[in-house]
């Protein structure tokens, strides 16, 4: 297996001259080409089918920069199998429009690691606000993986997203379009995505979203059926971008969206299986009417399995915390919610008007339904939930600072530099104090084996 020193053979580290004909003299099948510290500018790079077990590391961190403008140009285009890109930071500061990066539907058992995009992935749409056009959306990293492989995407910062706060932007952090391999994403950080943040309703293979965290950004995570979200953090505090073409701005945790018909030799599938969402935060506290539901179904999969979750919730937004609703499909198809569990969940809801737990739709089989619901608002309006969860009944006057607080160790989100560790802790500061939970650590460096 060759391996290659790419300033040795000489490309530019100073970033004044691009790499592309030095690495495309490099590029074979189980190939590694390691870049020593320094910044390259790389115009664009594809890896063809055939062209297996190519390797691009980074062992002590790199800067790549893109060499060209525009969201419809591609950057990073790969078709094979085995490719890793690990130890980069894909530096977009200078950059009017970045291009895109596709693992396409043909390739497989891929791995993007220790990634960090710096600066905004702004959208040459950005200026269309209001223009009611959902084609004006973009995208950054474009993600999919070929039957019987999997795609790897661990360690990566996606911080500091498409635009400012207040900003208006088309450009989505990850859309996962179709196919049958399983994605893995594994201790990533999302935040300031304008037109959606994890938009992967619609793929056939399984989706597992583990150990990640993500704070007011557009949409939260749009799942379908066989998708799962373990040890994961949502937070709705602040003022998140506002989505251009249609001038929304909502952030919810996880959406059940089992909208598209399935088309399985395209790899399409958003309702067969079961959507986990287990040992979990969500703290959408925001008065305002971006703040969204922290688990909502308005579209069912066929099955919801949710385990081990706490939720605080005050928003002026008409969701409930968490809900099912029922849903037909255009073509005519009911959606019908199989199976529903809601074990060990923990609600606390402060929200005027809406539950804490709404069941619109009710499913045909019931698992193991616990927890505990409280907070000035309604609970439920399911009998059954009622009657197999703990109601708290704490009136307005006595409702003082409790919910969750944030604690960061020794680096903070706001920060430019991504966190070593990241803690966040449930308090209940009520006149009968109850135990809190557990501390929960995110982002641990270190840390080799999958969940």
């Amino acid at each position: 297996m060759p391996t290659y020193n790419i300033v040795e053979q000489g490309a530019d580290s100073t970033g004044e001259t691009a790499i592309d004909s030095v690495l495309s003299d490099l590029v074979g099948s189980d190939t590694t080409i390691l870049f020593p510290q320094g910044i390259y500018k790389l115009d664009e790079f594809v890896v063809p089918a055939g062209t297996d077990n190519l390797e691009l590391i980074a062992p002590n961190g790199a800067r790549l920069i893109p060499g060209q403008s525009g969201d419809n140009r591609r950057w990073i285009d790969v078709y094979s199998n085995g490719f890793v890109l690990d130890g980069f930071e894909l530096d977009m500061r200078n950059v009017l429009v970045p291009p895109f990066v596709r693992m396409n539907y043909k390739a497989g058992d891929w791995e993007l690691r220790r990634i960090i995009t710096r600066g905004a992935v702004r959208a040459s749409t950005d200026t269309n606000v209001g223009s009611n056009d959902s084609s004006d959306a973009r995208t950054y990293f474009r993600l999919s993986s070929a039957e019987n492989t999997r795609g790897l995407l661990q360690d990566c910062y996606f911080h500091d997203g498409a635009c400012s706060s207040t900003e208006s932007g088309n450009r989505r952090a990850i859309l996962v379009e179709s196919g049958k391999g399983e994605l893995v994403f594994n201790r990533c950080w999302f935040e300031s995505w304008a037109e959606n943040t994890i938009y992967a309703k619609k793929p056939e293979g399984p989706l597992k979203i583990y150990n990640s965290f993500f704070r007011n950004s557009q949409n939260g995570l749009r799942l379908g059926g066989d998708s799962e979200v373990r040890n994961c953090v949502s937070i709705k505090d602040d003022q998140h971008p506002i989505q251009a073409w249609s001038g929304g701005s909502l952030q919810r945790g996880v959406n059940a969206e089992a909208v598209a018909p399935t088309d399985v030799e395209n790899g399409i599938n958003s309702y067969d299986g079961t959507l986990t969402i287990a040992d979990s935060d969500f703290y959408h506290r925001d008065l305002s009417s971006s703040c969204g539901g922290a688990i909502m179904a308005p579209a069912p999969c066929e099955r919801i399995d949710v385990r081990d979750v706490r939720v605080s919730y005050a928003s002026h937004k008409s969701h409930d915390a968490i809900f099912t609703r029922e849903k037909t499909l255009s073509n005519g198809t009911e959606l019908n919610l199989a199976y529903l569990r809601l074990q060990n969940v923990h609600v606390t809801n402060d929200h005027p008007r809406r539950y804490a737990i709404s069941i619109g739709q009710v499913p045909d089989e019931w698992g193991t339904v616990s927890g505990v619901i409280g907070g000035s608002g309604a609970p439920t309006d399911s009998e059954y939930v009622r009657t197999h969860m703990t109601v708290m009944v704490i009136r307005r006057r006595r409702i003082r600072h409790r919910h969750f607080r944030l604690r960061q160790q020794s680096a903070t989100f706001r920060s430019n530099q991504p966190p070593s560790s990241v803690s966040i802790t449930a308090v209940a500061n009520r006149r009968r104090r109850t135990k809190s939970p557990p501390e929960r650590t995110f982002f641990r460096q270190g840390m080799t084996e999958q969940p």
